[in-house]
């Protein structure tokens, strides 16, 4: 299949994503590789998971 860049269509970002994108921007901002940014947003994720889970502690 050929691909030309006009036939991109755009999926629009959830919220979730949104954030997600601005917490990785705000870590990358901060520490020295982009490994580290990415693995303190998902830090970030996992510890509201289980504050949610434990009822926001």
């Amino acid at each position: 299949m050929n691909y030309h860049p006009d036939d991109y269509q755009p999926v629009p970002a959830t919220a979730a994503e949104i954030e997600i994108e601005d917490r990785y921007r705000y870590w990358n901002a901060r520490v020295f590789s982009r490994e580290a940014a990415a693995a303190l947003v998902v830090a970030e994720i996992l510890l509201r998971l289980v504050q949610a889970k434990e009822g926001g502690k």
